[in-house]
């Protein structure tokens, strides 16, 4: 019954990644994002690395630029939001385990 039905957000492809199995994708996803996180944010070097990692990763699978990039436009308005809430931002500082 499903078959001739994709979702527009799929993209069908023949390359390295889209040939592993699903949970080897979610597990590497789930793992990159635990990295990502848990990387202090003066350590700006590691996330050049990582958006290298990413651009990688992408051209391996074969995936356009544009693609993506049109997939991206949703992260703007968290972006954005997240570099003027330091100039906007008022009230008490809140210390968690000795960190201001």
């Amino acid at each position: 019954m499903g078959a001739g039905h994709a979702h527009r957000l799929y993209r069908h492809g023949h390359s390295p990644v889209h040939a592993l199995p699903p949970h080897t994708k979610l597990t590497a996803v789930f793992c990159f994002v635990v990295v990502v996180v848990s990387t202090p944010r003066e350590a700006v070097w590691a996330f050049a690395a990582y958006a290298l990692l990413l651009a990688s990763v992408a051209y391996a699978a074969r995936v356009p630029p544009l693609f993506w990039l049109k997939r991206l436009l949703i992260e703007v308005p968290f972006v954005a939001f997240a570099l003027l809430l330091p100039f906007v931002a008022e009230g008490e500082r809140t210390e968690v385990l000795g960190c201001p």
